[in-house]
């Protein structure tokens, strides 16, 4: 194997496929595949779970395919200037990498036994702008749980009726929902791994759209030169529709960052156990406050407030990462009572909701 590459393309790409996630020993989970053809190289990394594969082009001069320690790799090349690199492999599977004074010999091992997944039979697809299944991603993706007892509950859910499409994700005391109009009259509904796909949606990609094959085991998700192959999570999800309150007693309108950074210093003083915030909402009013054997917060802020006055509390932790996972200035809050469930939203944005459950106090 010989080609010649771009040393910025080729990192870009190894950072890529080591995002696969190995929840099982591999004896390859240490290796990245390298094959050259004819005008391009793929490199794949790739488990029981899951796999990840990224194409760059490159100057082929001899074809072939092997197995590259990818920490390595990725230590060498990151480390060189952004020019073109030689690399090559020999019959002992020794490769190296070289510009102009530089020179590394890296061992690597045969590719003969390594396999991978790298189609699926579909059942059905759709597509959408890149951009937005990033940001349906990046709006969901972290109320996933990451406690193992309950598979459904760590992947986000992809509900599709009549081509309006939901991201949903739950941790079991609050609700992330995205939703995006895909065009077309498709009804489906799968779960996937959502901070696996999370770190994948967060490299860099050349692809304008999105594009998703799946069947009733596996999806085939391809943004430009990244191909991702992923288990999907089987079992009920919950019927998030349901607990979505249908009205509000009290709604209240403020400034996000102003009150992102009043939770922040509340929850400085909170309880170690629940990190227990206290609202206080009156007309025009919001006092927030926090208590523990540290000490006591108390700060009053005022704010566009209709319905009536309540108080109410949350896990402090929880609620600032809502608030922080919000890009818009203007948020509502729209609470029913003290004990039950508050939906937050953006004031100026319709496709994204978010649900938390209270604390009793």
């Amino acid at each position: 194997m010989n080609f010649t590459c771009l040393q910025s393309e080729l990192i870009s790409a190894i950072q890529t496929v080591q995002k696969t996630t190995f929840k099982n020993p591999s004896p390859y989970q240490n290796y990245i595949y390298i094959e050259a053809n004819e005008y391009n190289i793929k490199l794949v990394s790739s488990s029981s779970e899951n796999t990840v594969i990224a194409t760059m082009a490159a100057q082929v001069s001899v074809q072939g395919k092997v197995l590259v320690p990818g920490n390595i790799l990725r230590d060498i090349v990151s480390r060189m200037p952004s020019v073109n690199i030689s690399i090559s492999t020999d019959d002992n599977y020794v490769m190296t990498v070289k510009y102009t004074n530089m020179k590394y010999s890296i061992q690597c091992i045969s590719s003969s036994g390594y396999d991978f997944l790298d189609d699926i039979s579909s059942l059905d697809s759709f597509s959408m702008p890149t951009d937005a299944f990033k940001s349906c991603i990046a709006a969901t993706y972290f109320a996933a749980s990451t406690q193992e007892t309950r598979p459904t509950l760590n992947g986000i859910l992809l509900k599709c009726v009549a081509g309006s499409l939901d991201f949903v994700s739950t941790d079991g005391s609050r609700v992330a929902i995205c939703t995006y109009n895909i065009g077309n009259e498709s009804d489906f509904e799968i779960i996937i791994p959502a901070r696996f796909i999370r770190d994948i949606t967060s490299s860099q990609t050349d692809g304008d759209v999105a594009s998703f094959d799946f069947n009733d085991r596996y999806v085939k998700l391809t943004m430009g030169n990244i191909t991702v192959i992923s288990g999907l999570i089987t079992g009920k999800f919950i019927n998030y529709r349901s607990i979505i309150p249908t009205q509000s007693g009290t709604l209240m309108t403020c400034n996000r960052n102003e009150f992102l950074n009043i939770l922040e210093r509340a929850y400085l003083l909170s309880d170690e156990d629940l990190y227990t915030v206290k609202f206080d909402i009156r007309y025009s009013k919001l006092v927030v406050s926090s208590n523990s054997i540290n000490g006591e917060a108390f700060e009053e802020i005022f704010v566009n407030t209709d319905g009536n006055p309540i108080t109410i509390a949350f896990n402090s932790r929880s609620f600032i990462e809502i608030l922080k996972n919000i890009e818009q200035e203007n948020i509502v809050f729209e609470f029913t009572t003290g004990t039950r469930i508050c939906m937050i939203r953006p004031l100026d944005r319709g496709d994204l909701i978010y649900l938390i459950s209270p604390i009793r106090i």
